[in-house]
C-alpha cells in the first residue's frame, strides 16, 4: 500500500495505470478480470485450511495493530493471489512458542517453474507470505503500514523483530504469473517490451518437468492459474 496523495504515491499510481494499459493492449481480457480470477484460484485454497473458519475481517486501515487484533494473535500477511497449504497452521504450531514474536520459513515463488529460497545466504528474505507474526511485536503500528510486506522485513535486518527461523518449505506458494506488478514491470523496461511478455507468459504455461512433494498440494491451483492465463491470450 502507499499514499496516493503523496507526489511518490501519484507518480506509482501512474505509472501502475501504464502497467495495466500494457497488460490490455497484448491479451484479450482486461487486467482486473483475470486478476479477480487468480484471486478465485488462490481463495479456493485458503478455504481448504484445516482448523481454521472462514473470516470476513472488515479492517479500518487507519487503526493501529492493536485495535485489530489481540496481542498473542499470530497473524499470516497475505497477497490476494498467494496460496497456502491445508496443513499450514498444523505445520506451524511446531515452531510457535508462547513468547515468540513469529516465525519465519524459506519462500517458494512459481513463475511457471518452482523457485525455492531457503533461510541461508544472501537471497534469504523475510517477504510477501512466508513468515507469520505475532500482533503484540507489531503493536503500535498502523494497520496499513504494518501490513506491508516491507515493514516486517526492515524490523528483522534492523534487529527489532525476532522471529523462530524455521527449517520449512511450500507451506505457502508465491504466485508470480504474468499479471502481477513486478513481471508487468520487468516486460515493460526490456529492450522488447512484448516480446519479453509473450516469453513469460510461455515460460508460465510451460508445465513443470517434477512437482516437488512439498507443494504437492498446489497441483490443483498451478493448473488452474495456467488456465487462467491461457484463456487471456490474444
Amino acid at each position: 500500500m502507499f499514499d496516493p496523495g503523496s507526489t511518490q504515491g501519484r507518480e506509482r499510481l501512474e505509472y501502475t495505470k501504464s502497467l495495466l494499459h500494457f497488460w490490455n493492449e497484448n491479451t484479450k481480457v482486461p487486467f482486473w478480470e483475470i486478476r479477480g480470477q487468480m484471486k478465485t484460484v488462490a481463495h479456493r485454497t485458503w478455504h481448504e485450511v484445516l482448523g481454521v473458519d472462514e473470516i470476513l475481517l472488515e479492517a479500518d486501515f487507519d487503526s493501529l495493530v492493536d485495535d485489530t487484533f489481540e496481542p498473542d494473535d499470530v497473524v499470516l500477511f497475505v497477497d490476494d493471489d498467494d496460496w497456502i497449504a491445508p496443513d499450514v497452521f498444523k505445520q506451524l504450531e511446531r515452531h510457535v512458542g508462547d513468547n515468540d514474536q513469529g516465525v519465519v520459513w524459506g519462500r517458494v515463488r512459481f513463475d511457471g517453474d518452482w523457485q525455492w529460497t531457503d533461510l541461508t545466504g544472501a537471497e534469504f528474505t523475510v517477504y510477501t507470505n512466508n513468515y507469520v507474526v505475532r500482533a503484540r511485536s507489531i503493536g503500535g503500528q498502523k494497520l496499513s503500514f504494518a501490513m506491508q510486506h516491507g515493514t516486517v522485513e526492515e524490523l528483522f535486518r534492523q534487529h527489532q523483530w525476532w522471529p523462530v527461523l524455521a527449517e520449512m518449505w511450500g507451506i505457502t506458494v508465491t504466485n508470480k504469473s504474468p499479471c502481477c506488478w513486478n513481471y508487468l514491470h520487468q516486460s515493460v523496461m526490456h529492450s522488447d517490451p512484448v516480446a519479453e511478455f509473450r516469453s513469460r507468459v510461455q515460460r508460465y504455461l510451460q508445465p513443470s518437468e517434477r512437482l516437488d512433494s512439498r507443494v504437492r498440494w498446489a497441483k490443483d491451483a498451478t493448473e488452474a492459474a495456467r488456465e487462467v492465463i491461457r484463456s487471456a491470450l490474444v
